[in-house]
């Protein structure tokens, strides 16, 4: 098998079966969490991959078709002919987009997945997996397997094993619970990133007997402080958008929290938790702070609400918050900021400096370093102001420890000095071949597009 970077989800994939709001025709789209999750989480550049089962019959052949060839997913879909592949039906309460129902059969296909020969060597390739209550509650041949599966990628101590509680109700009159505590307790005791909604939330602060006084943010952070197992809390809250939580490893482990909020424009909100997960791991796997990941993963579910589709095919680079640093001396301040900077935002090119970006009250030299590590490309304008600046040759250094595509410019005519110690021979050979500004610009802004917005 070649060697892979996998985004795995294991578990359901299914129909979603739609009824327009004029109630005239259904419409049918592939759903399930682990696959919405694989499907995002591969748009940061990972090779997706759904673990399931369907049937041969025409549900299982779409299920197929769609994840194969209409979203280029790679697949292990074991046949299970005994089996019906999941349709579930979903409505929504008193008309509210916000509020889906769903009506689940739980003797579908994935509650049979079976743990075949390959599946080891795929776990060993795999960075993250994602897997929640609903296949292995259905289904103690899916839980064997899910549980297998979590075993071998856990023995890389670096993989993120993302548990998406995901506790669905059967609605009445057959009402029923698709979970119980002891798989939900066991489930949050495997993971390493924690994902909830609101109710989800409230029902594992039953189960740690943490106060339901608490405000939110506080139940979140008892929650962790319980699991010391999690790195990650992801926390979506519909209307109100939704927060993440992680230990702060250059604070002492003390707790951060990132918290956005979402659209108000929503056709349809089936899969924008999960879309927003994988978004988010997606994005932490490229090595992204936590806050640039969330910016990127509320974009994204957004796009999800917006277009009413939890696996919209129109979301490349150009979708994202992919920018370029600034890299200049506080002296060159006005040609830098009036001429390039005036010239991205003419170009649409996201872009990030120093005297617009920093927030109130942050520590300098963190967000610098945070920023320059999320950029996609380092533009370094390179002056005689520049050859004195301690920052300049900072910045330089940090880009360099991130591997960052670097596009030098001169501003002035101003020569390499080999007597300054603020330079190496990394910045003479950077500067060998460049070309002053009034010639450069259109290369630049052609570079820096070529990067932010690569072609498929």
């Amino acid at each position: 098998m070649e060697n892979k970077n996998y985004v795995v989800g294991i578990g359901e994939a299914l129909l979603d079966r739609f009824t327009d709001k004029k109630k005239k025709h259904k419409t049918r789209k592939l759903g399930g969490a682990p696959t919405i999750f694989a499907y995002h989480a591969a748009k940061s550049g990972w090779t997706g991959m759904v673990i399931s089962a369907i049937n041969d019959q025409s549900d299982g052949k779409e299920i197929k078709k769609k994840i194969e060839k209409g979203h280029k997913l790679q697949s292990r879909l074991t046949t299970i002919n005994d089996k019906p592949s999941a349709i579930v039906e979903v409505k929504y309460k008193d008309g509210n987009r916000n509020n889906p129902e769903y009506i689940i059969d739980k003797d579908s296909a994935w509650s049979e997945i079976p743990y075949t020969d390959d599946l080891t060597e795929i776990a060993h390739q795999t960075k993250a997996v994602y897997f929640g209550t609903l296949a292995s509650y259905c289904g103690k041949t899916s839980k064997d397997t899910i549980g297998r599966f979590l075993d071998e990628v856990a023995k890389d101590k670096n993989s993120l094993l993302i548990y998406d509680v995901n506790l669905r109700t059967n609605p009445a009159p057959n009402k029923e619970d698709l979970f119980d505590k002891d798989l939900v307790l066991e489930y949050v005791g495997r993971c390493n990133v924690l994902k909830v909604n609101l109710d989800e939330l409230r029902y594992l602060c039953k189960l740690f007997k943490i106060k339901s006084r608490e405000s939110e943010r506080k139940k979140c952070l008892k929650l962790m402080n319980e699991c010391k197992n999690i790195k990650y809390l992801i926390v979506t809250m519909g209307e109100d958008g939704s927060s993440i939580f992680w230990r702060d490893e250059k604070h002492n482990n003390k707790y951060a929290m990132s918290s956005l909020t979402m659209p108000l424009n929503v056709e349809n909100n089936v899969g924008a938790g999960d879309a927003l997960a994988g978004a988010f791991i997606g994005e932490i796997l490229r090595n992204k702070t936590p806050d640039y990941a969330h910016r990127i993963a509320v974009q994204r579910s957004a796009i999800v609400c917006e277009e009413g589709d939890s696996m919209p095919k129109k979301m490349g680079c150009n979708d994202l918050y992919y920018y370029a640093f600034v890299s200049y001396a506080r002296e060159d301040e006005f040609i830098v900021d009036n001429y390039f900077c005036k010239c991205f935002e003419e170009k649409k090119i996201p872009y990030w400096i120093d005297q617009k970006r920093i927030r109130f009250g942050k520590n300098f030299s963190e967000e610098i370093e945070n920023a320059i590590r999320d950029c996609e490309t380092f533009v370094y304008f390179y002056s005689k102001n520049a050859k004195k600046s301690e920052w300049v040759h900072k910045e330089v250094e940090i880009a360099r420890k991130y591997d960052k595509h670097i596009i030098p410019i001169l501003l002035d005519n101003e020569p390499y000095d080999k007597d300054n110690e603020l330079y190496d021979e990394f910045v003479e050979k950077l500067l060998k071949n460049i070309h002053h500004f009034d010639y450069s610009l259109s290369k630049l802004v052609t570079s820096i597009e070529e990067r932010l917005n690569p072609q498929p």
